[in-house]
């Protein structure tokens, strides 16, 4: 079986944030506490510097936190910076994956990667792509916008005739 394919940015992104779902609330955490302890360093530092009558020091610490404020004011933003920035390092690439009895062999941007069946240890299926793990943060991803319904259905029926199995993906909260 032999399938052509691109992957878009939109697939890495969609990869980037599937791959990282599970750290994404311990992250949103730590960023509004960072925030919150800054802003009462700021908020301490402004005080002292206007109870002492400093007020182009009080002005600064404002400034600064009006700064932050712009710069980082919800984690969402943040979030979409540090996945764009990963996204960058992916450019979009035309892709050949070739599925045979020896296992899987993938050519991108000039690479080929031959995986064998036992270095394949699962696979996720989305709405709209294929994930074929091999390491723990590594897949293979497959856009289903390149495969007919009947190709899907072979490819699945192969990655599961050859022992690979099918992950249990937990809904996002």
């Amino acid at each position: 079986m032999e399938i052509h394919y691109q992957n878009s940015r939109a697939d890495y992104q969609a990869y980037v944030e599937f791959l990282w779902r599970g750290h994404k609330a311990g992250q949103r955490e730590q960023f509004y506490l960072s925030s919150a302890w800054y802003f009462v360093v700021l908020g301490l530092g402004g005080y002292l510097a206007y109870k002492y009558g400093e007020a182009f020091a009080a002005c600064i610490f404002v400034a600064l936190a009006g700064y932050h404020l712009k710069q980082n004011g919800s984690f969402s933003r943040q979030w979409s910076r540090q996945v764009a920035g990963y996204v960058s390092n992916n450019r979009e690439s035309s892709n050949r994956l070739v599925i045979d009895e020896r296992g899987l062999t993938e050519t991108f941007a000039g690479i080929q990667v031959h995986l064998p069946w036992s270095e394949l240890h699962d696979y996720v299926v989305t709405d709209d792509r294929l994930y074929i793990w091999y390491l723990s943060h590594r897949a293979v991803i497959v856009p289903f916008r390149y495969l007919k319904d009947d190709e899907r259905r072979e490819l699945l029926a192969v990655l599961r005739q050859h022992g690979v199995l099918e992950r249990a993906v937990e809904p996002q909260r």
